[in-house]
């Protein structure tokens, strides 16, 4: 009975991967802004692209997805977005949502782009998970952050959107962490 059983979980095993490497060879069409995003960010950020290269976002049509089962979709939208049909869910595609209510969008090469995707512009695919996040600590991590014992540790100081543009970004922050170490150091 034990080897009937050890047979079917090794085929169910083999059937899954087996599956996982279709999926994982099929070639997934990323948009043009992303390609775009991806040839400089690829030297700049290479951490960051690859992150995304290995996510499924990368790697998963969103139209595909709406015709899984509910529960291996991974997406709680009932439709797409039309800027969303037939590509990756890539870096344009969410740092582009939303461009007026951002403060910190700028024009970066022709794009109008926001630094922080946020909460409302997953909501475009992910309206559920938005509402069941809203509700956890994690959704108001900046309101309780500033009263918690944390505070007596680190204080890293937040920059605006243009600080991020300007020549003085990269000394803000190295100062900001090295604070931060010494602080956390000196305790």
């Amino acid at each position: 009975m034990s080897i009937r059983i050890l047979i079917i979980f090794v085929l169910s095993a083999a059937a899954v991967g087996a599956s996982d490497k279709v999926e994982s060879t099929t070639k997934i069409a990323w948009s043009k802004q992303t390609q775009e995003c991806l040839e400089c960010h690829r030297l700049y950020h290479p951490g960051l692209v690859a992150d995304w290269e290995a996510s499924r976002h990368a790697h998963t049509l969103p139209e595909n997805a709406l015709k899984l089962p509910v529960l291996q979709r991974r997406i709680s939208a009932e439709t797409v977005s039309d800027h969303l049909a037939g590509v990756a869910v890539g870096c344009f595609e969410c740092h582009s949502l939303n461009a007026a209510r951002h403060p910190d969008n700028f024009e970066h090469f022709g794009h109008k782009i926001n630094l922080v995707v946020t909460p409302n512009d997953c909501q475009t695919c992910h309206p559920l998970e938005v509402k069941q996040y809203a509700g956890s600590k994690k959704a108001h991590a900046s309101v309780i952050l500033p009263r918690s014992i944390h505070r007596k540790h680190c204080i890293v100081r937040f920059v605006s959107a243009s600080d991020f543009l300007s020549a003085q970004t990269d000394r803000i922050i190295r100062s900001s962490i090295s604070h931060c170490l010494q602080i956390s150091h000196a305790q």
